[in-house]
């Protein structure tokens, strides 16, 4: 399938798409024509899932297609391509080459055809020509290009001569052919083949010392360890970790960390014990609730990771990544920080480099599809990590919004990776995406895909469960209310209480009202027994409360809120009310009737509330009701967000109030002295589809999504733009009095 030996081209014409066309076996691949899209894609007979190697017809237009004795053939109303193998064109090639015999690309196409038709003598000495020639010609880049093939092919045939004296034990013809392909004058990569290669057909032939002496030269090459190369299912991993594998034997099981979140907080009041500044590029990285309780995370753009002591601020060790972070979690003793380029362990008390998981990348596999472990040979620009989730020692991330995978938190070992329906196919947006907001639990994960949500095993990515849904993705990740029941909203109209265990639907709640509302889509909140649910309609928000049991409401009537948005996750709870912020207005709802028990007037409208121990801490908001604006420009969309720019040496209140009656009981005021900041980052938005560019510029920008304030821990801190003060109680004087 390499040379299409007639082909009548026209004009497609786009009212012809439908869903899927005609399809056929081609060995283990099953094509299938794509008529919403201009392309074949291949497709496992087994399960029918796309194949690992997208690329294996990425020449072959949509059509009716038809493989016999080794041709395709593919047709639509106005094109008929025909794809035959090499060999069937050798004839063709050499009356071409005795006509042209001084042209490079004329000799190389005959080397292809003599290699294919199993003339792998006949093929390198065409090869020979070939190098002779271009060495003759100057060193231009087409030049340069047609000599790379050129080595390509001849490593190929070498390997072809290898494994045929392997299968006839001529032990030291196939030892000088391996050695002869290896040391090819080409990129790293094809060494690295070429070495896999041989050991692979080292292995099938039962020759484990030969094998033993290839594993210890790779050993000696440093530069082939970080060469990216996959197994037999497609899962990315390193060259050394597949040969210490059998040594080795680590279980991938995780294990629970060492050292336990302790949920002692500070007592009011509050003082501050030190302060930091931290450089203009230095931001604290997400993923701060996961953090060990005695550590400080921040990270910058040049990959420099810094690990403070938050008992002081000061840095603790400082390390530099090969890639720049945007998110840590700490497990057991070691620090994961990961970022769009890769994911690295790095020790809590020295900082040494444990492991390095670089971005998978993708690109035309080699042919030898038995071999344990493969090359990708042309590797395309990796695409980015994101959502990150730490859970029971396994670090979970997408690609791409297009897999999943899941590492061992305490080797870098991938565990499973699952590809969205249709992924592999570069389909339009949502189609073929995952939803970055998903719920990962000790057990299972739950996921959505355009059109359904799958739970999957968290340990090996079985599916258990999947079920239809929504064609948007899910803008909020599933609330876990109890240890196995999570709570979705699928669309406008309806809120559904899963299994975490099954996945099986235990209730669904319909919101009341057919002409009133939004079109927005509901949000939930709640732990536990407790779950609220706030409704959009075209005269204002309604917060009701519902069973956890049945779904059915528990107040009499829904209460309006006094809002123009609503971001539920800025609210909180305890055991006896709801706390909001209503305009400027901090509110305590009652949970038996939703009725106001008390109200307090703020100094501004919006902000967060957060239930710490005995009291509530409220700050205004960083994100919100800023200035947005768009416009295009030669990187693509860009959307700005500006948050507040505050003049120098404003102050940022945090108040601290009782709960039972809104008093306020202190108040913490921050100087803002730090320079303004600004995070760029690129996301895709669901009402976009492609990705846009997205920059926040603000004050308070102490990480990507704005300020960090972290007071449920035994050693508190707040950061601010470039500012971070740790807090801690007051202490008492000796006489037992407070100043």
């Amino acid at each position: 399938m390499a040379t299409a030996i007639s082909a009548v081209r026209g004009t497609r014409d786009p009212r012809e798409a439908g869903s899927a066309g005609t399809r056929c076996a081609v060995g283990g691949v099953l094509g299938v024509e794509l008529r919403q899209v201009p392309l074949a894609a291949p497709c496992s007979q087994s399960d029918g899932r796309p194949a690992d190697d997208p690329s294996k017809l990425h020449r072959v237009p949509a059509g009716n297609l038809v493989y016999a004795n080794g041709c395709l053939a593919v047709a639509d109303r106005q094109t008929l391509s025909v794809f035959v193998p090499p060999r069937l064109l050798l004839t063709k090639r050499k009356a071409e080459a005795e006509r042209q015999p001084n042209s490079a690309a004329v000799l190389l196409q005959l080397a292809r055809a003599q290699a294919d038709a199993a003339q792998p003598q006949e093929a390198l000495q065409t090869l020979q020509r070939v190098e002779g020639i271009l060495g003759r010609k100057p060193k231009t880049s087409a030049m340069k290009k047609l000599l790379a093939q050129a080595l390509t092919v001849k490593q190929h045939v070498l390997l072809l001569l290898a494994q045929r004296a392997v299968g006839t034990k001529r032990w030291q013809d196939a030892e000088e052919a391996f050695q002869q392909a290896a040391t090819i004058p080409l990129p790293p990569r094809y060494r690295l083949h070429a070495l896999l290669r041989a050991a692979q057909i080292w292995q099938d032939a039962g020759r484990r010392d030969r094998v033993q002496t290839i594993w210890e030269l790779i050993q000696t090459e440093e530069n082939l360890h970080t060469i990216p190369v996959i197994d037999r299912q497609g899962r990315p991993t390193s060259v050394v970790a597949h040969f210490e594998a059998p040594r080795r034997r680590v279980r991938d099981a995780p294990a629970p960390p060492l050292r336990a979140q302790l949920n002692e907080t500070p007592s009011l009041p509050l003082s501050r014990t030190w302060h930091v500044r931290l450089d203009c590029d230095e931001r604290l990285l997400g993923g701060w609730r996961t953090w060990d309780p005695e550590l400080l995370l921040t990270g910058s753009s040049d990959g420099r990771i810094n690990c403070r002591l938050r008992s002081s601020g000061v840095i603790h060790w400082t390390y530099r990544l090969p890639f720049a972070p945007c998110w840590a979690g700490c497990y057991r003793d070691t620090i994961l920080a990961a970022g769009a380029e890769g994911v690295a362990c790095l020790g809590c008390k020295n900082g040494q480099l444990l492991w390095h998981f670089p971005a998978p990348v993708t690109g035309r596999y080699p042919c030898a599809s038995k071999d344990a472990v493969r090359v990708v040979l042309d590797p395309q620009p990796p695409k980015p990590l994101s959502a990150f989730r730490l859970v029971a020692g396994r670090l979970f991330f997408l690609q791409g919004q297009q897999r999943l995978f899941a590492l061992n938190a305490a080797t870098g070992a991938v565990l499973w990776e699952r590809w969205a329906p249709d992924g592999p196919l570069h389909l339009p947006f949502p189609q073929g995406y995952f939803s970055t907001c998903y719920h990962v639990g000790a057990e299972t994960v739950l996921l959505q895909t355009s059109g359904q949500h799958w739970l999957l095993d968290a340990a090996t990515g079985q599916l258990l469960h999947k079920d239809a849904d929504g064609r948007d993705l899910w803008q909020r990740p599933p609330l876990k209310l109890e240890e196995h029941t999570l709570c979705v909203v699928p669309d406008t109209r309806h809120v559904v209480l899963l299994d975490a265990r099954t996945g099986q639907c235990l209730w669904r709640h319909r919101l009341p009202g057919i002409t009133t509302g939004s079109g927005e889509r509901p949000s939930v909140l709640g732990r536990g027994h407790l779950l609220l649910c706030v409704q959009p309609t075209n005269i204002g928000y309604f917060v009701q409360r519902l069973d956890c049991a049945s779904g059915k409401a528990l107040w009499p009537r829904p209460q309006l809120l006094n809002v123009k948005t609503v971001d539920s996750a800025a609210w909180d709870f305890d055991t006896a009310a709801v706390y909001t912020i209503e305009d400027d207005l901090l509110t305590a709802r009652s949970l038996v009737d939703g009725a106001i028990r008390w109200r307090r007037k703020l100094p501004a409208a919006g902000g967060r509330v957060r239930c710490i121990g005995d009291y509530l801490a409220v700050w205004p908001q960083a994100f919100g009701t800023e200035m947005r604006f768009r416009f295009r420009s030669f990187l693509g969309t860009v959307q700005w967000d500006l948050g507040p720019l505050l003049a120098p040496e404003a102050v940022f209140p945090l108040s601290c109030h009782d709960p039972k009656t809104g008093q306020l009981v202190q108040r913490l005021n921050f100087r803002i002295a730090s320079p303004i900041k600004t995070a760029l980052a690129k996301q895709r938005l669901q009402e976009e589809g492609d990705q846009i560019w997205i920059v926040r510029t603000s004050s308070l920008l102490a990480s990507e999504d704005g300020p960090v304030i972290h007071l449920d821990t035994p050693q508190p801190f707040v950061a601010l733009g470039g500012d971070v003060w740790g807090l801690g109680a007051l202490e008492a004087d000796k006489t037992g009095s407070r100043p």
